[in-house]
């Protein structure tokens, strides 16, 4: 019964506007008002489903594989940081 209504409802779409031209055009305020309150009865009754539609989506959490880093740090910027830090070891003022 669905694949009829929704085939009917393509060849009447796809039809032009001689075939939809005597029906009355639904009020747009209406319409957002319907889908509203479809949205908030939807969330009323399941409240997490949402969020189980996203979980569902993600790709499963596995073990990821190593990156290969191709640049590096040179030491001797390494080691000037180190000596700057080094004057405030005392304080731990880090972010």
């Amino acid at each position: 019964m669905r694949k009829g209504l929704a085939w009917l409802l393509i060849v009447a779409g796809c039809g032009g506007s001689p075939v939809l031209s005597g029906l009355p055009r639904p009020n747009k305020t209406a319409a957002a008002g319907v889908a509203l309150g479809a949205a908030a009865a939807a969330t009323a009754i399941d409240p997490q489903g949402g969020q189980r539609m996203k979980e569902a989506g993600k790709p499963p959490e596995g073990e990821k594989r190593p990156i290969e880093v191709k640049e590096t740090i040179p030491p001797d910027l390494l080691d000037k940081m180190d000596k700057a830090d080094g004057n405030d070891a005392d304080d731990d003022r880090r972010p």
